[in-house]
This record gives C-alpha cells, sequence and structure tokens, in this order.
C-alpha cells in the first residue's frame, strides 16, 4: 500500500466510522496516558473498521504496557516485532498515518463518547455478518432450535459487552468454598496490613476493597501505610519464595511526598536508625553501628517487590491508567495513594464535593478490576478540632462526598499527643476502625516511634522485630500471621555510602516522623 493510500492520509472516507476511529488514536497520541485510561477496556483491535487502524491501536497497546514512550520509532518497532510492520504499509506509510492522527484528534473530554461510536459500529458489523448467516440457514430451511441458537448470537453482538460479568448460583458456591479452603490450607486469602491486632479486627486486606486512612495532617496517615504496605511487601516476598513463585508487586502512588523522603523513611524503619541521620548525614551523622544497621536497611529494601510512582499531580485516569499498566507488566497485591484529595478531577466543572466522590468511587471500581485492595489516605478538615473529643468520626467525612460510602473499612489515625503534650499517650497512635463492611468496629493501639516515622504493635511476638517478614496474605484471626514462621531469603546488596548520595543530600523541608 502507497503512503498516500493509507487512510489516515485520505479524506474522502466512505462510511461513519472511520472518522471516530482516525480520531480515537490521534487522541492516544495527542493525550497519551490520559487517553489510554479511556480507550483501555472499551475497544480491541478488532473493533476498527479500517484493518490498518486496528493493528496500529494494538501496537500503541503494547508500547503503553512496556512503559516505552509513544512515537513513530516505538510504534515501528513494536510493529515489527509482532511482524506486522507490512499490514500498515512499511515505515513510511505508518509516518503519514502518524501525522494524519495528530492533525485529526478527539478532545479527553469527548474520547469516551468516539471509542464507543466505535465500539457500536463494531458490534453493528458482527450482527450484520451473523444475522446473514441466520438468513441463509433460514433459506435453506434449518431447524427451528439452530435457528434460535443463532438469532441469540445475533442479539449478543447487538448487546455488545458490558463491565460486568454474570455467575450463576452454582459457580458462585463453587467459589465460596473454593475460598474458604484456601482460608484453611495457607493459601492467600487476604493481604496482612502488618499490624497483628488490626488483621485481628478486619482479617486483613481483601482484594476489591477501598480501605480508607484518614485523619488531620500530623497523625501519621503516610507513616502508617507506608509501614503497613512495607510490612506487606516482604510478607509477600517470604510467601512467594516458599510457594516457588514470582512475587507480585506493592504500587505506593504518592502526590504529597517525593519518593527519596519515602524510601528514607521505608529503610530508617528497617534498619532502626533515625530518619533524620539518613535525610540529613551532615547535620546528624551516623555511629559505625548505626551505618552497619543501615546498611542492612538497604540490603532488604533493595530487593522488595515494591514500587513507589511520584506524581507532582495527577487525575484519576492517569492513576488508573498507570496502575493498570504496572499490574499487566507484573502484578500487584495491594496498592496505597498517599492521598485522595490530591487527585485531580477530570473536569473542573463539578463542586468539589462531587468530584471526591467521582474519585472514589473511581478508585473502588479500580480494585475491583484489578482484583488487589487499594487503600487511600484522605485529609480531614478541621472540623474535628473544634470538637471537645478530638477522635475523628464517620461524620467528619460527610463533607468528602461519597467516601463513606464507597469505603469497605474506613480507618481513622490519632495521636493524643498531637493536642496534648503531656498526654500520658505519648508515643501511643490509635488506630480506630470506623466503618467495616463485612465485621465488627473497634480501636487498635499501636506504638508510634517517631524518630523512625514507624508504626509498630504494642506488644512484638517473642524474637520478632519490627519488620520480620511473613507471609502476604492472612486468613482472619489474630494468630494467623504466625502460622507460616519467618525468614527474608533476601539476597545482600552492598552499597557504600558515597553512593547513596550522601555527599548529594541536602536539608529537606519536609520534617520527619508523622505526615
Amino acid at each position: 500500500m502507497r503512503a498516500a493510500d493509507h487512510p489516515a492520509a485520505r479524506s474522502d472516507f466512505d462510511g461513519n466510522t472511520l472518522d471516530p476511529e482516525r480520531e480515537v488514536i490521534g487522541a492516544l497520541f495527542a493525550h497519551e496516558v490520559a487517553a489510554m485510561a479511556v480507550v483501555d477496556g472499551v475497544l480491541d483491535p478488532g473493533d476498527f473498521g479500517c484493518g490498518e487502524y486496528g493493528t496500529i491501536f494494538d501496537a500503541v497497546r503494547r508500547v503503553y504496557a512496556s512503559q516505552r514512550a509513544l512515537d513513530l520509532l516505538t510504534v515501528a518497532a513494536e510493529l515489527r516485532a509482532m511482524d506486522r510492520l507490512h499490514a500498515v504499509g512499511g515505515t513510511s506509510s505508518l509516518a503519514v498515518a502518524l501525522a494524519g492522527f495528530r492533525d485529526y484528534y478527539a478532545p479527553l473530554t469527548h474520547l469516551e463518547a468516539h471509542a464507543r461510536i466505535v465500539r457500536e459500529a463494531a458490534q453493528a458489523r458482527r450482527a450484520t455478518a451473523q444475522a446473514t448467516g441466520f438468513a441463509c440457514l433460514a433459506a435453506k430451511g434449518a431447524p427451528l432450535d439452530v435457528l434460535q441458537r443463532e438469532a441469540a448470537k445475533v442479539a449478543a453482538h447487538l448487546e455488545g459487552r458490558g463491565p460486568g460479568h454474570m455467575v450463576s448460583a452454582a459457580k458462585g458456591a463453587e467459589g465460596v468454598a473454593e475460598r474458604l479452603a484456601s482460608a484453611g490450607d495457607g493459601r492467600p486469602a487476604c493481604v496482612t496490613t502488618g499490624f497483628r491486632e488490626v488483621d485481628a479486627l478486619i482479617g486483613g486486606l481483601s482484594p476489591g476493597q477501598l480501605v480508607i486512612i484518614a485523619g488531620r495532617p500530623g497523625m501519621g496517615k503516610t507513616s502508617f501505610a507506608l509501614t503497613s504496605s512495607i510490612r506487606a511487601a516482604m510478607a509477600e516476598k517470604a510467601a512467594a519464595k516458599r510457594e516457588g513463585r514470582r512475587p507480585r508487586r506493592a504500587l505506593f502512588v504518592s502526590l504529597e511526598m517525593p519518593e527519596n523522603e519515602l524510601y528514607d523513611r521505608a529503610v530508617a524503619g528497617v534498619a532502626r536508625v533515625n530518619v533524620q541521620k539518613i535525610m540529613r548525614p551532615h547535620l546528624a551523622p551516623m555511629t559505625q553501628d548505626e551505618f552497619d544497621a543501615f546498611q542492612g536497611g538497604v540490603n532488604r529494601i533493595h530487593a522488595l517487590p515494591f514500587t513507589v510512582l511520584d506524581l507532582a499531580s495527577a487525575k484519576l485516569s492517569q492513576i488508573r491508567a498507570e496502575a493498570k499498566r504496572e499490574h499487566a507488566r507484573d502484578p500487584l497485591f495491594r496498592i496505597d495513594l498517599d492521598y485522595l484529595q490530591l487527585v485531580s478531577a477530570e473536569t473542573s466543572r463539578e463542586a468539589r464535593e462531587r468530584e471526591v466522590a467521582e474519585i472514589s468511587r473511581g478508585l473502588k471500581a479500580l480494585a475491583k478490576e484489578l482484583g488487589v485492595p487499594v487503600v487511600a489516605m484522605a485529609q480531614l478538615n478541621r472540623g474535628v478540632e473544634k470538637q471537645k473529643d478530638k477522635r475523628p468520626m464517620l461524620a467528619d467525612l460527610r463533607e468528602s462526598g461519597a467516601i463513606e460510602q464507597d469505603a469497605d473499612v474506613v480507618m481513622f489515625a490519632y495521636r493524643d499527643e498531637v493536642y496534648d503534650k503531656n498526654s500520658p499517650d505519648r508515643g501511643i497512635a490509635e488506630i480506630i476502625v470506623a466503618k467495616q463492611r463485612n465485621g465488627p468496629t473497634d480501636t487498635v493501639r499501636l506504638r508510634f516511634v517517631r524518630e523512625l516515622a514507624l508504626f509498630e504493635d504494642m506488644a512484638p511476638a517473642m524474637g520478632d522485630d519490627v519488620f520480620a517478614d511473613r507471609p502476604g496474605p492472612v486468613a482472619a484471626g489474630a494468630d494467623c500471621l504466625d502460622a507460616h514462621g519467618a525468614g527474608d531469603g533476601l539476597p545482600d546488596v552492598h552499597v557504600p555510602a558515597a553512593q547513596l548520595g550522601f555527599d548529594d543530600l541536602g536539608p529537606q523541608d519536609a520534617a520527619a516522623g508523622a505526615a
């Protein structure tokens, strides 16, 4: 096919589907990750009436999934790897097509509507083809039962596939039995929170759950979630080693704290070295023993199945696209988001309360779609501080839209010493489980070690250090974490002090401790 004959280079489109198809693919190049989040799950390559467009769409999806930049070179390389470059007329024809896509593309706000036009046109084409076959069978006098089956196929093509799926009573009952068997034989049921009493209360984090950790600034929401996620990653690493499989990953999406500070805190907690000595080594140098402990902490964090996604700002569609891409590359078992109110709405036409409600519903949908728990931090407003008892209640979430309604579990982080410096509960944090869709509510007291930016159980098990490796998933109950034993199995990685960037580290603006 000559470059001038490529559909993207022609203006005389002979149907109503090619313009939307071209604008959908053009939008992928214009809006990138945000556009892919909109069309992913709506369109397949076979939905395009123009075969070349479908081939290019397939290549673009693969480029996104591999986290490469999207341009002529990467798309051509992917088509070559697929042995499909010839199907679009070669590199020169592809170049003409991509130039055409950049001139014609759908605005992001209209993209979903354009994608559905393409999808519905594909359904109509398939139904038409199926109906033609039905007519031929009828003309040949096919039996009634055969005609009924063919008619059902026509209807199925017209209806298309929706985002949900039907499960019969038989399949549902089998699923219940399988989940119970999994819990009984020690196979994965839920993901540990990393805290025994919290796991005993909520039974761990279940796939598809939206879990909210809310509180006022300074209560330690980030530290609590980070401690929990790191412990869960260590647990998953140990479980994968025992079971002879590749570990799944924890993804920590940070819109507030830069990734280097999160990793500073992670190493500090594992090494039990004051986080200030890691963040500001020139102001607070380590002793030799502390540096040895620090090196051990680096070794343990180095090999963890844990990833930080550091974003200055993001819309829900971008977070969704990044999470799906990471999940496709290497399966995730948990996603943390710090924090919910920093996520931008797709449009700013709605009141902020409605925008936050849209974001919380989107996070719940993401949890269900990927089959992992999504743990989102949420900031409470100053209204809490006007109360005599400063402990938050569910009512304090009402101004944040539908968070309370969408969440399966709502936990509040509260430290009395934030309001009373002479509190008898200095160094103690309360994790208030204010809502649990499938269980009781109560308060769990944890120890908060400010200099380590760390939460830990009040009474660690005998011989158990604060980050002892345990199996990732847990069944319900206080003793489930102890059922499998310990052992990290992490390789030692020597990282010299100079290589860690000590000479380059300057003062950090964010103070160590609670966030």
